[in-house]
């Protein structure tokens, strides 16, 4: 983990609370020996690095990006941001790390760059849903992966010193 946080990107309180609640079933404060995640974005924040696959705002058509519309790897330049900065930016973060990717679209960039061998030793918690109230099925997807979450995250807790 990280000495020093960055404290770059925020989310909003809603997704803030929301992520919070499925960190902590995930088992992430009882690895790094807090009292619970929301400690993250406050008292432990030398612990959390926030960043995005696409770290700038985008709109298309006047609408904020959502990660469909183009698909990144439509667009050549989301597909910069995607497949080369983004992985530049994780080379950075010391491991072992855990790398939480915040719903499907960003799942399926690094579990492409995974496979293409393109990231770092860190371990990638896949299967994670995006926390955001425009998600309606993330308490029905998170419940679906919490198992596999919380094995993953005490498995990388393993690794820390």
């Amino acid at each position: 983990m990280p000495e020093k946080g960055q404290k770059g990107s925020r989310i909003c309180r809603f997704h803030e609370k929301t992520l919070v609640d499925m960190l902590d079933q995930c088992g992430i404060p009882e690895e790094l020996g807090v009292d619970n995640a929301s400690d993250l974005f406050e008292k432990s924040r030398n612990f959390l690095h926030t960043t995005s696959i696409i770290k700038y705002p985008v709109f298309n058509k006047g609408k904020n990006y959502t990660g469909h519309r183009p698909p990144i790897n439509r667009s050549p330049l989301l597909e910069d941001y995607a497949c080369r900065e983004f992985p530049i930016e994780l080379t950075q973060i010391p491991a072992p790390a855990l790398v939480v990717s915040l719903g499907k679209t960003a799942e399926r960039v690094i579990s492409r760059l995974i496979e293409e061998n393109k990231l770092p030793d860190h371990t990638y918690l896949t299967g994670f849903p995006h926390p955001s109230g425009a998600n309606g099925h993330r308490v029905k997807q998170f419940q679906q992966q919490r198992k596999q979450l919380r094995e993953k995250v005490k498995t990388w807790g393993c690794n820390l010193l």
